[in-house]
């Protein structure tokens, strides 16, 4: 029989929901280290673009909660 202390040893929770790697974005990038639920990747746009939204994150669906977009600033997203 095993102690309750190296039961108690043996339970782990992990992470296993993966969005896989974000579409890329044009005239913007997105800055991200890792891909698994609860994850956000940054959005940067370049000069003279603005993001649709800063911070997209990972879902426990596996999908990312956005599609961001880096529009010329003066326009609407």
């Amino acid at each position: 029989m095993l102690s309750k202390y190296y039961m108690e040893s043996l339970i782990t929770c992990t992470r296993v929901t993966d969005c896989s790697t974000p579409s890329s974005i044009d005239n913007g990038n997105l800055i991200y280290t890792s891909t698994l639920f609860g994850d956000t990747a940054n959005v940067t746009c370049d000069v003279g673009y603005s993001p649709s939204v800063d911070v997209i994150t990972c879902t426990s669906a596996g999908r990312w909660d956005s599609s961001p977009r880096c529009s010329p600033v003066g326009t609407k997203p």
